[in-house]
This record gives C-alpha cells, structure tokens and sequence, in this order.
C-alpha cells in the first residue's frame, strides 16, 4: 500500500528544477463579479504597501508543503501591470509579468484555474498540486506605487 508523501513531497517526489509547466505567461479567466478570487478555501489578501516594480514578500515557509492555487487580480480599474515570482526550495520556478490590464475582474492565475459558470451562481476551482520539500516564497510587486490595490489568492497545505 502506498502513502501520499511518495506522491506529494515524500522520497523521490520530484524536485523543481525550472519552471511552472514550461510557464512564461499568466492564464487568465474572467470573473462574474469583482474579485472573482474570493472563494473558500482560498487565502485572499491585499497587496499592502507597494513601491512601483519592486518586489515584495508575499507568503514565506519553511518545511515542506504543496503549493496549489495561486493568482492575482485587481482591486479596481486602474491600468496596471502585475508580476508574481514563486521560489520552491530556493529555486525559482515561476517570474511572471502580465500586460497591462484596467479589469478588477479577470484573475491571472499561476498555478491552479478558475472557471465561472455561465448561470453566474459558481465556480470550479482546479488545484495543481506543486510540492516543495524545503521553502515556499511568493513575491509581488505593482507597476505602480499604490497600497491595497491587488489581490493575491493562494492555497497551501503543510505536508
């Protein structure tokens, strides 16, 4: 019989070596209301602070755990641009700008989908399970110098 950790995290699960599924670009899908990214159970939380193009610290771990949604969207209708770097176990597999964008109701997402049902009443919510042994590290940064103007969405579980 087999445990999840062979499978998730455990001896001989694979390693990050590169990136995301060969991932260059954000995957985008288009809400039916703002923030179309508050769904449990989903961390939702605020950008805080940011200074124009420079990184900041999302969520930092230690320990191992799996990494299974992650997107980013805007609080308004603002033109900006968002950039999201994920680092697992101190290699980085994901550093990724979008275009500009003035919708605070598409979700860019980096790991994970959500797709909205046309009648408006829910969504279906795919997880990637992405495990690291060692670290986890999501940064952000705004192409403007703004506070509380995006929100980044993830969901991690400890393994």
């Amino acid at each position: 019989m087999s445990s999840l950790s062979q499978f998730v995290g455990g001896v001989g699960a694979p390693k990050p070596t590169g990136t995301i599924d060969g991932a260059s670009a954000f995957r985008s899908c288009v809400g039916v209301t703002n923030y179309p990214l508050d769904i449990a159970p989903v961390k939702l939380v605020a950008s805080g602070a940011c200074t124009a193009a420079t990184l900041k610290t999302i969520l930092s771990l230690s320990g191992k755990g799996v990494l299974s949604l992650l997107g980013v969207e805007s609080a308004d209708v603002t033109s900006r641009t968002h950039r999201i770097k994920v680092t697992l176990d101190g290699v980085v597999v994901f550093d990724g700008t979008t275009a500009a964008t003035t919708s605070a109701a598409t979700a860019f997402m980096v790991v994970g989908s959500v797709n909205y049902l046309v009648s408006s009443v829910g969504a279906v919510v795919t997880y990637e399970p992405l495990a690291f042994s060692t670290s986890l590290l999501i940064e952000y940064a705004s192409s403007l110098s703004e506070t509380n103007k995006s929100y980044i969405a993830y969901r991690y579980y400890p393994t």
